[in-house]
C-alpha cells in the first residue's frame, strides 16, 4: 500500500494554518481530494479554537502573528505532529522543531512534495529531512533564465536558489546564447525577458514554437512588456505563462512551481 493509500485510510482530519488565502485555498482542495477533513486558520488565533476540533495532523505556515508561541505550545503539550509549510526556506527552525519533534518542514512552493512529505508522515513513515537538505531521489531540474540585465538575471537566480534548492539554475543573456545551451545541454524550464539585444524574447519564442523538440517545454515569460498581442500569438505554445515586472519572489516562486508541476 502507498503512502497516500495509507494516508487517506488513517488520517480523517486536518489543520491548515495559511495567512496567504490564495495558496491556502489551492492546498486546501489538493487536501481534500484525499478525503481528508480540512479545518482551516489564518492567524494562530484562530489555529488554537481550531484544535479544539482535535485535528490529527497540522500544518502551519511559519511564521505566524499573534498568538504563535501560545499555539505551538499548545501542540507540543498535545504532542501533535507538524508539518511546518515554509515560505522561508533559509529560516531556522530549530527554535520550533526544540518545542515539537514530531515536526518536518517542506517548501511552501513545492505543492508534490507537501502532499507527498505530509502522506509519509501521517502514514507514519520518517521523512528524510528539510526538504532540499538531504534529497528526494530525483535529479536536478536544469532551469535556464534568459535576461540581458546582470542585475535582474542574479534577482531572479538568488530567487530560485532560495526556493528550489535542488535543482541547477543557468544563465543566458539573450535568445541566441538560450538556444546555443539548449542544443548542447537539456533544459527543463526557461525564464525569459522579452526587450533584448541580439535575439529578443519574441523570437526566442518563435523559434521555440516551431521546433517540435522544444515547443512544449515550459516557458515563463516575465517581461514589463506583455501585450494581448503576444498573448495570442503564444496561444500554440502549450505550456506558457506570462508574469509582468516587478514581481515579488513569492510570486515568481509560486509561477516557476506551478510549470515545474510541482
Amino acid at each position: 500500500m502507498s503512502p497516500l493509500e495509507k494516508t487517506v485510510i488513517k488520517m480523517k482530519k486536518i489543520l491548515l494554518v495559511d495567512p496567504n488565502e490564495e495558496t491556502r485555498g489551492e492546498n486546501a482542495l489538493r487536501l481534500e481530494l484525499l478525503e481528508l477533513e480540512v479545518l482551516q486558520a489564518t492567524t494562530a488565533a484562530e489555529a488554537l479554537e481550531q484544535l479544539d476540533q482535535k485535528p490529527q495532523l497540522v500544518v502551519t505556515d511559519l511564521p505566524l502573528t499573534g498568538e504563535a508561541g501560545e499555539f505551538y505550545e499548545k501542540l507540543k503539550r498535545a504532542k501533535m505532529p507538524v508539518v511546518f509549510f515554509n515560505s522561508r526556506p533559509g529560516e531556522d527552525l530549530e527554535p520550533f522543531r526544540a518545542k515539537n519533534p514530531a515536526s518536518v518542514r517542506v517548501s511552501k512552493f513545492n505543492r508534490k512534495e507537501m502532499l507527498d512529505q505530509v502522506s509519509k508522515f501521517l502514514a507514519g513513515e520518517i521523512p528524510p529531512g528539510p526538504v532540499g537538505s538531504s534529497g528526494n531521489g530525483r535529479k536536478p531540474r536544469q532551469i535556464l533564465v534568459v535576461e540581458d540585465s546582470l542585475t535582474l538575471r542574479g534577482l531572479v537566480r538568488r530567487v530560485l536558489e532560495k526556493y528550489f534548492p535542488e535543482d541547477e539554475i543557468r544563465e543566458a543573456e539573450d535568445g541566441r546564447q538560450a538556444m546555443g545551451q539548449m542544443s548542447q545541454k537539456k533544459v527543463d524550464l526557461i525564464i525569459t525577458d522579452l526587450e533584448m539585444p541580439g535575439m529578443d524574447g519574441l523570437t526566442f519564442l518563435n523559434h521555440l514554437k516551431n521546433n517540435p523538440l522544444l515547443s512544449r517545454k515550459p516557458v515563463l515569460v516575465f517581461s514589463g512588456n506583455i501585450s494581448e498581442e503576444l498573448r495570442n500569438q503564444a496561444v500554440q505554445m502549450t505550456n506558457l505563462r506570462f508574469l509582468p515586472k516587478p514581481a515579488t519572489p513569492e510570486k515568481i516562486a509560486a509561477e516557476v512551481s506551478v510549470l515545474l508541476g510541482d
